[in-house]
């Protein structure tokens, strides 16, 4: 912990000599999650999860074409659109 203008700072220093690979997994693996909570509705995102394996079951051992039932895309909320901002010196080269 440091501090900065009289407030305190928690911050990660890594020592000289030890590994930092189970920190970057975690974070690897913390990015992937929010990416998939992005495609994906974070209320039902594991029975999504199950129902596009059990489909892919199924047609492994079907092998035939899947029907529009099969190919149901999951829920994914609109997103809001960003509004831009008018143009200045700094953003319009």
């Amino acid at each position: 912990m440091r501090y900065v203008k009289g407030f305190a700072i928690r911050e990660w220093k890594k020592k000289a000599g030890d590994r930092n690979e189970a920190l970057d997994c975690f974070v690897y693996s913390y990015a992937a999650l929010h990416f998939l909570y992005m495609r994906f509705n974070r209320n039902t995102i594991f029975e999504q999860f199950e129902r596009n394996i059990g489909n892919a079951t199924k047609e492994a051992k079907t092998k035939e074409e899947p029907t529009k039932e099969q190919k149901q895309s999951p829920y994914r909320p609109p997103q809001r659109r960003l509004q831009r901002r008018a143009s200045s010196f700094v953003t319009s080269w």
